[in-house]
């Protein structure tokens, strides 16, 4: 990651020039999940059960990469969302899927990922929400798909952290 200069000589001229280099990253993010960043800026989460419990968001293993996340895949097996997690990930766009097999989701996991448009939460079981866990700030957020038979529980435990302009849109399964 990072820039790297290149020198060409042809023909007795040289020339210089600087490019963007971008390998991919991965890590380990729980006792059976891994995470991988890849050139396009899509963060996969992968594997099974629940993430690392972190402290703060410099403790998230892509902490210094959160600039560079653009899209989010997180494993159907996923059990929690740690606090923190995905926490200042402002070009972080588009859709999230909250998969169904998540149970919490921690502190401030979502805090300032201020260029997300929808979510859709699979569960008909609400999780559980820490606190702050979205932004009110969260301005470009449109749409909150939930499950039909859990919306009032959705639009209860998401009240206040959520903007207002935020539609609630409840889905057949």
């Amino acid at each position: 990651v990072g820039e790297k200069e290149i020198t060409v000589v042809h023909a007795g001229y040289t020339t210089s020039f600087t490019v963007n280099v971008f390998e991919n990253l991965s890590g380990i993010c729980g006792e059976s999940l891994t995470w991988t960043l890849n050139y396009d800026g899509t963060l996969t989460i992968s594997g099974a059960g629940a993430m690392t419990e972190y402290a703060s968001d410099s403790e998230i293993p892509w902490s210094s990469e959160k600039t560079n996340i653009k899209t989010l895949i997180l494993s159907d097996e996923l059990t929690t969302i740690s606090a923190y997690a995905f926490n200042g990930c402002t070009n972080l766009t588009g859709t999230i899927t909250i998969p169904k097999s998540v149970t919490s989701i921690g502190n401030n996991a979502f805090t300032d990922c201020s260029n997300i448009i929808e979510v859709v939460f699979e569960s008909e079981i609400v999780p559980t929400f820490g606190t702050n866990v979205f932004s009110s700030t969260m301005t470009a957020l449109e749409t909150i798909y939930v499950p039909v038979a859990a919306y009032d529980s959705y639009v209860g435990a998401l009240s206040g952290m959520v903007s207002d302009t935020a539609e609630f849109v409840a889905v057949e399964e």
